[in-house]
């Protein structure tokens, strides 16, 4: 979708900014890289920027390590070439130290690590070399402090550190530990080679024993044991840089699995070779090798042996080792595919079999932080996103998979914060065809709370949660709470939240407050408290003197709660007002997250995926206020809408997003806006039906129910036409109920049936209808019911 040239206004990115502002001082002591590069406008202006960033209240330890390979890098030299060398190399170091405390991510470590060791490596070749003595021995005492924090961080550096101890020379004490350090991460290398080899390889007895039919790890073996006899032997440190670095044994490892002639043994090693921590730090590279070996197998091997690879992989995940379960997930991806690919009926029935048998990981809540973060599974978003990625591949193949996804949803919930940005997995799966599947794709899709363009909050939704927390002074800890979630983590349990806090100031019953507040929290609140008095005084009184309760949250118009607060004697305007805004931001929660059709109207005004004579008439229709006639041009708008989804040419997103630093580490926070046209146009393909439900209860509920005229089963016939259209949107396979339907309408122009006639042909609908249950809703969840719901009862 292209861009409407309108500029985007955030209220989050204004208040992110107004934070961000913040007046940093440099410290004294990091002056010197500034004042020596004071000449080189472009290196000072960097290093500022760089010592700005690092000494910020909320400062983001990757773009001051960004920075700081630019400024180790290209920039050393205007610092080499100054008096000051030795004292702005040992502040460059302290700042790689003070970055290794602050990063806990093993790849961000990984970077900065070899960044670092770039450094080193330059001091160690500079005709200044001497001077940089003290640095270079804190550096290397860094990366000691490293390797016994995160080793596997440093295994892959291993080369590096070779090449920087070669440099350094063993007549310093530098090069003396940079040897030493070598040896360290060999010896972490090799120690657990054996028990790798016993886990990983089929038939392989480490030791003394035979390696079974793998003798092609034979060689492999001795060059291993040979490894590890010198790491042991307490020779000299330097004596240890002759020993294989653990890169160059890994590679000769693949090198060996590479010539398994085998297909599905060298799948089963590299399955396997994904739980080993050993292999973290490389498993990218074991889960090519896996994917190129999984490409082969179903490309050209027999069915029993796709049929091995996929009893492995699934037989894996239905383990539950947590420690290779998140690169099963991508592995099973790959297999799905290819046997989508290879078009094998049995084999797609057996993957699918097995698949389903996995299980699904359910978001299992267990609570939220004191940081606003939902404690949720791990693997719960992983594998939902598995599910779809093998879905999406062919739809119409993995139909039961749709099914199964649904019930599992169904049953065990969803859950995804705005940050997840899982719009693209839903725009994915739409461009992987969906029309002859659309009736489980639209199944499927009702349990995902994602259809929603503004992402995080924004608009109306931080301003109102915004004056909520201020109008009371950041003193109600549960608003406040309540507010700080909302714009830090976004999700759709925040409906639930705002809910609970109306329950809570109601009636004073702080218990449904329990899933979605700290502990800590839960057990400051008091009764007493006199931001809760006033909040209880409030919507106590509207129960007391209209009746209102926690059900009008959704009905009543906002005008009837201010009506029947000002009616309230004794009441603080404050309370008034928070009650107000409470009831105004769960309705903009609930239209966010929960398709509510009072905002379908706003929805379709500003969508140009509709024809606008299409949406003129609609309105027109909803002005005059006749139900079926709404329920026509309602229809109408839906096959324009499903006609955009199922469209078979691909459509790109137009995303605008932002991503702010957040004072809660690890809570990255995310806002803008989301648009792709099938996206966006199934998102109100939702909104219009649950609109348009309202109305067909209403014609429903209006129907005649006394004598059966003419008139009554033209009614009749018209509202059933209406309901097939609707059906047939909704993908559902209706041919005899519309052939019914159609005879309906035939005989009603003839006009000359009896009253027997007429009951007969209604039975004959009836029938039909029946059917159609059976074939849309039953059927396709048959199978899959039978074998999920003993696992989840």
């Amino acid at each position: 979708m292209e861009p409407t040239g309108k500029p985007f206004v955030s209220t989050a990115l204004d208040a992110n900014l107004a934070l961000t502002r913040a007046d940093v001082e440099i410290p004294e002591y990091e002056r010197v890289l500034l004042e020596t590069v004071a000449e080189h406008f472009g290196v000072r202006q960097l290093a500022e920027r760089m010592l700005k960033e690092l000494h910020h209240p909320l400062r983001n330890p990757r773009v001051v390590a960004q920075e700081l390979r630019e400024l180790t890098g290209g920039m050393l030299h205007y610092y080499e070439g100054s008096e000051r060398r030795d004292a702005c190399m040992l502040r460059l170091e302290a700042i790689f130290a003070e970055l290794y405390r602050d990063l806990e991510d093993e790849a961000e470590i990984q970077g900065l690590a070899r960044t670092h060791m770039q450094f080193l490596e330059r001091l160690a070749g500079s005709p200044y070399r001497e001077a940089y003595s003290a640095t270079l021995q804190e550096g290397i005492g860094a990366l000691d402090e490293v390797c016994a924090r995160h080793p596997s961080a440093l295994l892959v550096h291993g080369g590096l550190v070779r090449r920087l101890a070669g440099k350094l020379g063993n007549e310093t004490p530098a090069g003396v530990r940079a040897a030493a350090l070598y040896g360290r991460l060999c010896g972490e290398a090799v120690a657990d080679w054996g028990r790798i080899l016993e886990r990983s390889i089929p038939g392989v007895t480490w030791g003394e024993a035979p390696l079974g039919d793998m003798k092609t790890f034979g060689e492999f073996r001795a060059t291993v044991e040979r490894a590890r006899a010198q790491a042991t032997s307490g020779v000299d440190p330097v004596e240890q840089l002759e020993l294989p670095s653990p890169q160059e044994l890994l590679n000769a490892f693949f090198a060996t699995v590479d010539t398994v002639p085998s297909l599905i043994d060298r799948v089963t090693i590299l399955v396997n070779l994904l739980g080993e921590p050993e292999f973290q730090y490389r498993s990218r590279e074991v889960l090519r090798r896996l994917y190129f070996a999984l490409q082969q197998l179903c490309a050209s091997g027999d069915s029993h042996e796709v049929s091995r690879a996929v009893d492995l992989i699934t037989g894996c995940l239905k383990a539950d080792d947590q420690r290779e379960k998140q690169w099963l997930f991508e592995g099973i991806t790959r297999l799905g595919e290819e046997i989508a690919r290879r078009g094998d009926f049995q084999l797609v029935e057996h993957f699918i079999d097995r698949f389903i048998a996995t299980g699904f990981e359910p978001p299992g809540i267990r609570g939220t932080t004191e940081e606003w973060e939902v404690e949720v599974n791990p693997y719960h978003l992983t594998c939902l996103r598995t599910w779809l990625a093998v879905i999406r591949s062919d739809p119409r193949r993995f139909e039961r998979l749709l099914s199964a996804l649904a019930i599992q949803l169904h049953f065990q919930g969803v859950f995804v914060n705005d940050t997840d940005l899982f719009q693209r997995d839903v725009s994915q799966l739409l461009n992987g065809g969906v029309a002859e599947s659309f009736s489980l794709v639209l199944q499927l899709v009702r349990h995902l709370p994602v259809f929603f363009s503004a992402v995080g909050s924004e608009g109306e939704l931080r301003e109102v949660s915004t004056r909520l927390d201020q109008i009371s002074y950041r003193q109600d800890t549960v608003i406040h709470f309540l507010r700080k979630q909302a714009h830090a983590e976004s999700n759709s349990r925040l409906v639930e939240f705002c809910r609970a806090v109306y329950a809570w100031w109601r009636t004073g019953d702080a218990s449904r407050l329990d899933p979605f507040i700290p502990e800590s929290l839960r057990r400051s609140l008091s009764p007493d408290d006199p931001w809760f008095r006033g909040a209880h005084e409030a919507l106590a009184g509207l129960e007391r003197t209209l009746g209102l309760t926690e059900a009008d949250l959704d009905t009543l118009p906002p005008e009837a709660f201010a009506e029947g607060l000002q009616a309230l004697g004794g009441v603080d305007p404050v309370h008034r007002e928070r009650a107000l805004l409470l009831v105004r931001l769960h309705r903009l929660l609930k239209a966010k997250y929960d398709y509510d059709p009072a905002e379908t109207l706003e929805a379709l005004e500003s969508s140009n995926l509709v024809p606008h004579e299409h949406r003129r008439a609609f309105e027109a229709a909803v002005t005059g206020g006749d139900h079926l006639e709404i329920l026509h041009h309602g229809h109408t708008l839906l096959e324009d809408l499903k006609a955009v989804v199922t469209d078979p040419k691909k459509t790109e997103p137009f995303e605008n997003l932002y991503y702010k630093r957040h004072i809660a580490v690890g809570i990255p926070s995310v806002y803008g806006t989301y648009h792709e046209p099938k996206f966006d146009a199934l998102g109100l393909m939702l909104r219009l039906m649950r609109f348009l439900t309202t109305h067909l209860e209403a014609c429903i509920a209006e129907f005649p129910s006394g004598f059966m005229t003419r008139d009554t089963l033209l009614r009749a016939a018209a509202l059933m036409h209406e309901i097939l259209r609707a059906l047939r949107v909704a993908g559902l396979r209706v041919k005899n109920l519309s052939e019914q339907v159609g005879l309906l309408h035939e005989v009603l122009d003839w006009g000359n049936l009896t009253v027997g006639q007429y009951l007969n042909l209604l039975e004959m609908i009836s029938e039909a209808l029946g059917s159609s249950v059976e074939v849309n809703f039953i059927a396709p969840h048959e199978r899959n019911l039978d074998r999920i719901l003993p696992d989840l009862l």
